[in-house]
């Protein structure tokens, strides 16, 4: 407290939580004394009863739709999200008032779509919840005023192109989802993150640039993207997530950067097109767990893969028998098969993952080698009868 001066505790106050936060303060220091009084702005939801607490009050912030407006006030800046009919209502029933008003977070919801139309005002800076979800429209042209996309905003729609403006760093959870008519999409280079599921099902989308400023894109972002040719993952990522490109039958060529240590689950899934595989990573024996289903892709590209894992996908392509080159069965990779009345488990297996033959009820031997040492949680089946053999 002693290097802090009077205007440092401001900057200092903006982390307390209440109004006795800042008596306390007060009591602490009689440099604190006038603390309240410096303040010309609220820093915190405020009451009637509490403006005698900032005598020099000058600009409300509107924290909350349910906020009072004070009196005496010279600005005013609504710091919570408002619909845009909401915004439109303010400023006409204010239109004679001198008192400045600022909007920080205008939403265009669904029901503004409806009653002002297709077109999104420069006022807003949020598009909302399935603003245009399930809407048919060929065209949509998402201004710079616009700050944030909420999940699911365009989804299932019609839509056949489209450009994200720069002001927008972020596509989030299923952003467009199932726009079977999109072709083409423009991702500004301010972007830093792709959101799961974002473009899940866009079977029309056949290429698309990612740009060097992404660093994450969630799982199943391109997942069933049936018309993909092929695509340049950015520098900046280091892992791929599960299911990112499953489905992706057209796929034939991709480029993996050297700074990806991690492909999870599922990533290539059923990627049957896929002729190119471009990595290239510092080390040519990755250190990460590979599903079997990829192992050729792996190889093709002179990467060594000593860690194999077997999954419920690489049983459904292979059948109930686990190939010597796996080292972990996945979790629930068995599990649930009533036609399972025998494993056999090789040596190389050192991980049994969790409920990997949960609810196989029928299985009635089982040979698990002494080179298992994790066992996941209920990765056995409880039948009574089953015989287990430890070699």
């Amino acid at each position: 407290m002693k290097q802090l001066d009077g205007y440092s505790i401001l900057i200092v106050g903006k982390y307390f939580q209440n109004i006795h936060d800042y008596f306390n303060i007060t009591l602490v220091n009689s440099k604190f004394k006038l603390t309240l009084e410096k303040y010309h702005y609220n820093p915190i939801p405020i009451t009637l009863k509490m403006k005698k607490y900032f005598p020099n009050l000058q600009t409300q912030i509107i924290y909350s739709n349910d906020e009072p407006i004070l009196k005496g006030i010279q600005n005013i800046v609504y710091d919570c999200k408002i619909e845009y009919s909401t915004y439109v209502k303010i400023i006409q029933e204010n239109k004679t008032n001198r008192i400045q008003r600022k909007f920080l977070r205008v939403e265009y919801s669904i029901y503004d779509r409806d009653d002002f139309g297709d077109t999104i005002p420069i006022q807003a800076n949020y598009l909302g919840y399935y603003a245009y979800g399930n809407y048919s429209l060929k065209t949509l042209n998402i201004p710079e005023s616009i700050k944030v996309l909420s999940p699911r905003c365009l989804c299932k729609n019609s839509l056949h192109s489209l450009i994200i403006p720069s002001s927008i760093h972020s596509l989030p959870i299923s952003c467009c989802y199932l726009c079977n008519f999109l072709t083409s999409i423009q991702l500004s280079t301010t972007l830093g993150s792709i959101g799961a599921f974002c473009f899940y099902g866009c079977s029309s989308l056949k290429t698309i640039i990612i740009p060097s400023s992404v660093s994450f894109i969630g799982s199943s972002c391109f997942e069933k993207c049936l018309s993909l040719k092929s695509l340049v993952i950015p520098d900046c990522i280091n892992t791929l997530n599960e299911r990112l490109f499953q489905d992706c039958t057209s796929l034939t060529s991709i480029h993996i950067p050297s700074s990806v240590t991690r492909i999870r689950n599922n990533c290539f899934f059923n990627c049957l097109s896929l002729q190119k595989f471009d990595y290239h990573p510092f080390d040519k024996t990755i250190k990460f767990s590979i599903p079997l289903f990829t192992k050729p892709l792996f190889e093709s590209a002179g990467i060594k893969t000593p860690f194999i894992k077997f999954t419920k996908y690489d049983r459904l392509k292979n059948g109930n028998i686990i190939p010597p080159s796996v080292t972990s069965l996945e979790k629930y990779c068995f599990a649930g098969l009533p036609s399972l009345s025998s494993i056999c488990i090789p040596s190389s297996v050192t991980k049994i993952g969790k409920g990997c033959f949960s609810n196989s009820d029928y299985i009635e031997t089982m040979s698990i080698p002494s080179s298992v040492k994790v066992f996941g949680t209920n990765c056995l089946s409880w039948r009574l009868s089953t015989y287990y053999s430890f070699c």
